[in-house]
């Protein structure tokens, strides 16, 4: 007599090992980034930022070749001073810019999901001060 195996024997195996590969991801995720069960399932709502990066001299002189981190993101901005980051994840993050000559710039960023009628919603524009 011929034994037909059932789908869900044969998915359990590779419902463990999935299971596995997830928690481990969640795990590294969590301790290189601080990301959520959402980032690592890919559900998290995305945003965006975008802006000029001014030198503090007392006029608005745009500042080119900033490095700008936020979101476990990098962006470096124009020659006009301006930058735009992209698959950021929505709510308050921390952005960080550097320039060789400047002082380092930081600030808590609020990120909204991309499309929000949020007045001034994923813009950011900021001043760097001259290093003396």
């Amino acid at each position: 007599m011929n034994t037909i195996e059932t789908p869900t024997a044969e998915r359990r195996p590779i419902v463990a090992r999935i299971t596995e590969i997830l928690v481990i991801a969640g795990i590294l995720c969590f301790a290189l980034n601080g990301c959520s069960l959402s980032d690592i399932l890919g559900t998290s709502k995305k945003g965006e930022l975008s802006g000029v990066v001014y030198s503090d001299s007392g006029s608005q002189v745009s500042l080119a070749g900033v490095t700008i981190l936020i979101g476990g993101r990098r962006a470096e901005s124009d020659s006009d001073g301006k930058y735009a980051i992209d698959d950021l994840p929505t709510g308050d993050q921390r952005l960080s810019a550097s320039k060789p000559g400047y002082r380092t710039y930081e600030a808590t960023v609020k990120i909204y999901e991309k499309g929000s009628d949020q007045i001034g919603a994923n813009r950011y524009s900021f001043h760097m001060r001259y290093e003396q």
